[in-house]
């Protein structure tokens, strides 16, 4: 993209069942390119309140990027999402993984109102889903079970076992650590890592989802003995809890620029506003926060109303809250 100097400013849980359609790869707008005068446009769109969410951000601000369409039924009705295809596996948001793209059927293959009274224990292949990711289920009494991933990495053990005393420490869950025998039986988070991505986590759930959730941290950063920060390890063990992502949020606008024209190319789908449950007052310190740099190319892709620090290292009262709250069922 064009170098721009820095812009000015002007101005959490999800529910149950998915349905998802690709976006071909071959469609012509896919390859679209947004000029200057788009992308400016865009920008003043975003800061006035206007919506960039619709599909034709995603095609001409991401050209090249294999994205699809995911129905999610929250608390408050459908919810449309995007998703990228990342090596056949659908990533939403950067870092939560709802799991292979084939699996995925289109709308139109599933009865959406079916999926209103669906569980995690319900046999959803009567509603024609073969992988259904469950969003937004507590863990009950706020209890969590979790195996350490076998990979031999001191390293990662150590941020992980960090961040676990942190989220004791500080909310009412508590972790348990279990046996692989015991896997089969016990809801539980499973970390490991994956080449699916270059560096950082995934976490393929946001809040409980029955049986093995995985948080998968990046085998190239083990090859390195990078291991992921501490901030990393809360973000992505507060999408297993129950948080999405605070610059995601309906309201962002009336907290935060956003200015798409400071976003690398191909990334613009992960800044969407997605409607659903917020809970609490909007939280610019949140880990789970974009941070004002993050994902920028030349100048910072988000900025905060008030000059506020955005995207914080530690847990932030409305985290604490949030979670608290979660491990309340």
């Amino acid at each position: 993209m064009t170098n721009r100097p820095k812009c000015l400013p002007i101005t959490m849980l999800l529910g149950l069942g998915v349905a998802a359609c690709e976006v071909p790869e071959d469609d012509p707008l896919g390859a679209m390119e947004a000029d200057s005068e788009q992308t400016d446009a865009s920008a003043m769109a975003e800061s006035d309140g206007g919506d960039d969410d619709g599909p034709a951000a995603d095609l001409d601000l991401d050209p090249g990027v294999i994205l699809g369409r995911t129905v999610v039924l929250g608390p408050e009705g459908p919810v449309e999402l995007t998703y990228e295809n990342r090596h056949g596996i659908a990533i939403v948001g950067g870092d939560v993984e709802l799991g292979p793209v084939d699996e995925l059927p289109p709308p139109e293959d599933v009865d959406l109102a079916s999926l209103s009274n669906l569980s995690i224990d319900d046999a959803t292949h009567e509603q024609g889903f073969t992988a259904v990711p469950i969003w937004g289920e507590p863990w009950p009494n706020g209890i969590v079970y979790y195996m350490l991933p076998d990979t031999g990495w001191p390293a990662l053990d150590a941020q992980i076992n960090q961040g676990i005393a942190t989220m004791e420490a500080q909310t009412n869950f508590d972790f348990i650590a279990i046996p692989a025998v015991f896997s089969p039986f016990l809801s539980h988070i499973h970390f490991s890592v994956t080449a699916t991505i270059d560096s950082g986590g995934l976490s393929d759930s946001i809040g409980r989802k029955g049986g093995r959730q995985h948080i998968r941290f990046s085998v190239v950063d083990q090859f390195f003995n990078d291991p992921p920060s501490d901030r990393l390890v809360l973000h992505e063990l507060g999408h297993a809890l129950g948080l999405f992502h605070e610059h995601q949020r309906p309201d962002r606008n009336d907290f935060v620029v956003y200015w798409p024209q400071c976003v690398e190319e191909g990334q613009h789908h992960n800044f969407h506003k997605v409607s659903g449950l917020m809970w609490g007052p909007y939280d610019v310190s949140s880990v789970m926060h974009y941070r004002a740099s993050t994902l920028g190319d030349a100048c910072d892709p988000l900025m905060s109303l008030t000059g506020a620090t955005l995207g914080g290292d530690v847990l932030s009262n409305g985290d604490i809250a949030a979670l608290n709250w979660s491990a309340s069922f």
